[in-house]
Order: structure tokens, then C-alpha cells, then sequence
């Protein structure tokens, strides 16, 4: 698999598992956005879910694509071994929550890049989203 190396493309969400949080609760993923640079080989990334009597949003501008295949953004946890210094993921709760920590992990799949993936850990919310590029 090989991305383009010029151009930009705006992925339709097409899918995903429903955020579940430690205790078993089900939630609702209500938007998932992923939006790529191929020329500078960079993702925007976004999600916004509720569970519970929680709602958490999350979002990254910038990311790095590393090796051709993967990106990553992080608040309040540690890099992975290996890796370049992790972009910083924006968490927001309503109600607030104390100290936000999570992640976002993504990756590209099939001809062209014209699938991606992703999984989330939102202040212990879990859960993945799938994406398709228009025309992919």
C-alpha cells in the first residue's frame, strides 16, 4: 500500500463499534472525521461520542504519518517506544472532567490509501471508527 504523495482528501465515515467504557456501558459514537495532506503527510482527525451522562470530544490537527501507514495522538499518556514525540490530542468533557487522558490511533489500509481505521481511548471510553476516501 502506497499513499498518493500529492493532494488532499476529506474520508466519509462508513462504520464503526460502539464507545464502551470499563464497567461494560454502551454509548453512542455521534461523529468521526478524518481529513488527510498527502503532500505533507499529515491527518486531522476527530471524534465526538457519548456514554452515559458524559459527553467526550476529541480532535488533533497535523499528524504525522509515520512510515507511510500509521499516526497517532496522545493527551496525557506516554509516546510508544520507537516513535517520534506524539501530536497532542484535544479531549473535551461535558460535564468537565479532571485531567483528560486518551488516544487516538489510526491507520491507512488498501489500494491507495483508500481505507483507514482508527482506535480510541478517551478517559477509558473505547471504541474504533472506519473510514473510506471518496473515489478510493
Amino acid at each position: 500500500m502506497t499513499l498518493p504523495l500529492t493532494g488532499t482528501a476529506t474520508y466519509d465515515w462508513i462504520g464503526g463499534t460502539s464507545p464502551t467504557d470499563g464497567e461494560g456501558n454502551v454509548g453512542n459514537l455521534n461523529r468521526a472525521t478524518l481529513a488527510v495532506n498527502f503532500g505533507q503527510r499529515t491527518v486531522d482527525v476527530g471524534l465526538s461520542l457519548g456514554i452515559g451522562s458524559q459527553a467526550l470530544s476529541a480532535s488533533a490537527l497535523n499528524v504525522p504519518i509515520y512510515r507511510g501507514q500509521y499516526f497517532s495522538a496522545f493527551q496525557g499518556v506516554g509516546g510508544v517506544g520507537g516513535l517520534p514525540l506524539p501530536s497532542l490530542l484535544n479531549i473535551t468533557c461535558v460535564p468537565a472532567c479532571a485531567n483528560p487522558r486518551g488516544s487516538i490511533d489510526g491507520f491507512f489500509a488498501g489500494r491507495s490509501g483508500a481505507g483507514a481505521g482508527l482506535l480510541y481511548n478517551l478517559n477509558g471510553v473505547t471504541g474504533t471508527a472506519a473510514f473510506r476516501r471518496p473515489g478510493g
